[in-house]
């Protein structure tokens, strides 16, 4: 099903545990395969980037007055494990917990969901970063969004209850929203998963892709 809104559209489809969708960005004859998702049987949500990388820091910041946090691309701790970037991804556990290249971080936990709560926010490097898809697979969703060249891609993962209506930035000028229906044996039993694609403020794109959550460490 395809629901058009004034500044975007959304996509929505059902999506079973160890299914994996690609996300490819298509602009022009160019597919880019931007992430993967899968949700495991015990709810966890999985999130990766399929691009290679010899590099990846880690890094933790305190929130200031608001709620907003600074980041700063020269801070975090380099990872030297290569054999944790072989297979870039972060899991998303309902109990909170977070792994992450080798770490475990935690937020609080959603095996009951009464309202939506974003996992997680990424802020993408330029595109031509990312590795063409030279083939479309099975369970793969191209679309076509271009970003524009002088705004860097935003991405925003959210949990949500079932048939929660589909969550619109306002204040995003286009946008691209992927939602999935889910079904699990574990708790929660049943609940949507978003990502939604959007241009940020005008600037230069970040020198790595960012991804950021609001962690305690225990």
């Amino acid at each position: 099903m395809t629901t058009t809104e004034p500044n975007g559209c959304a996509l929505i489809y059902d999506l079973a545990p160890k299914q994996v969708v690609r996300l490819i960005l298509q602009a022009g004859d160019i597919r880019r395969a931007l992430l993967w998702l899968m949700v495991g049987k015990d709810a966890s949500v999985y999130v990766g980037l399929p691009r290679a990388t010899a590099w990846v820091k880690q890094g933790q910041k305190r929130p200031v007055a608001g709620g907003t946090v600074e980041v700063k691309y020269a801070e975090g701790e380099h990872v030297s494990n290569r054999e944790l970037l072989k297979s870039l991804h972060l899991s998303f556990h309902p109990t909170g917990a977070i792994n992450s290249a080798g770490r475990r971080s935690y937020i609080p936990e959603w095996r009951e969901l009464k309202k939506a709560r974003q996992l997680c926010q990424i802020l993408f490097e330029t595109i031509e970063a990312y590795p063409t898809a030279s083939a479309v697979r099975k369970r793969d969703i191209p679309v076509n969004y271009k970003p524009e060249l002088n705004r860097p891609l935003i991405g925003q993962l959210l949990i949500m209850p079932p048939n929660n209506p589909v969550i619109v930035n306002g204040q995003a000028s286009s946008q691209l929203i992927v939602a999935f229906d889910i079904t699990t044996t574990a708790a929660p039993s049943t609940f949507r998963l978003q990502i939604a694609l959007f241009d940020g403020p005008v600037g230069k794109p970040p020198p790595a892709t960012y991804v950021v959550w609001a962690a305690r460490e225990v």
